[in-house]
């Protein structure tokens, strides 16, 4: 039976200026590519819900 658990993972990329970091992360969440440059101000915060089956011997997956 192929069960999923809800886990919330952050990940932070760094990186020198101008270089792609936001373009990337907006072709993984939103299958588009800017190619034209803006500089990100701040942060940028990106959201994407995916869907990992457990695995029926994983501890991580028990309830």
């Amino acid at each position: 039976m192929d069960a999923s658990k809800k886990v919330d993972l952050k990940i932070i990329i760094i990186g020198a200026l101008g270089v792609g970091k936001t373009s990337l992360l907006h072709q993984y969440v939103h299958k588009t590519f800017y190619e034209d440059y803006r500089t990100t101000l701040g942060a940028s915060i990106l959201t994407k819900v995916i869907a990992v089956p457990c695995h029926p011997d994983s501890p991580a997956c028990t309830s």
